[in-house]
């Protein structure tokens, strides 16, 4: 009981319901923050919030959204932030411990592979759109628009120096971290990196922002859980 646990959460996510709710209505992704609501609900509620969020519905004109993606929506449009709507949701579903999203900018990732082309979008690194034999050398989080610029200009610039030239003054012009995310790394006394997916939610929280510094600086202990798989 006396134990606080924060968890500090991707916000790359461009998935299904996601991908198509971030390009309509410009907000931030939820589906990483999700789990982590889920995994710090009461043991009793755990089940029945884990089908309630994931259920996806079938009609048409729902489209294979799911409830989480469209409550997050909602109230995000009621409260008038994303902080807000987090707020509001961890005290109506009584979360004991909190969440904060890693960034409050919109942001994609881009993937370098070994033989120096790029992968860009979260779905296409996590379901590979790329040679079986080639693997990930690097991992950058953009901000929306240098990404949906790089997209853009894909298919004429994908191996020219001007396309290199691009991605390498992007790739520095990093969005900001979470405000709040500094003073809950440095009052932690264990920091703890779960087995979740790599580079979409592990990686992304590590490669950019001042995130790394204050865990190097940090005086609590390093807990690493590796994935089972992989």
């Amino acid at each position: 009981d006396d134990v606080e646990i924060s968890a500090i959460v991707s916000m790359s996510d461009d998935g299904w319901s996601t991908w198509r709710l971030r390009d309509e209505y410009w907000i931030l992704p939820s589906w990483d923050i999700r789990r982590a609501i889920v995994a710090l609900s009461d043991e009793d509620k755990n089940s029945l919030l884990r089908s309630l969020f994931n259920h996806r519905f079938n009609s048409w004109w729902l489209s294979w959204h799911n409830l989480w993606n469209l409550i997050m929506l909602a109230l995000e449009e009621i409260r008038g932030s994303y902080v807000w709507a987090l707020d509001s949701l961890e005290e109506v579903f009584e979360i004991k411990w909190k969440v904060y999203p890693i960034t409050l900018q919109k942001t994609r990732i881009l993937a370098r592979l070994n033989n120096w082309e790029y992968v860009i979008w979260e779905k296409n690194i996590d379901i590979p759109k790329y040679d079986d034999s080639l693997r990930v050398e690097d991992i950058y989080v953009l901000k929306e628009s240098y990404a949906k610029a790089l997209s853009e200009l894909w298919e004429w610039w994908l191996n020219s120096e001007d396309f290199e030239n691009l991605v390498s003054k992007f790739i520095n012009d990093k969005p900001l971290e979470n405000p709040k995310i500094k003073k809950v790394i440095d009052e932690s006394d264990y920091i703890i990196f779960c087995p979740w997916d790599v580079f979409g939610s592990i990686m992304t929280n590590l490669v950019v922002w001042d995130t790394t510094k204050y865990i190097s600086q940090s005086k609590a202990k390093k807990i690493l859980f590796v994935n089972l798989y992989t």
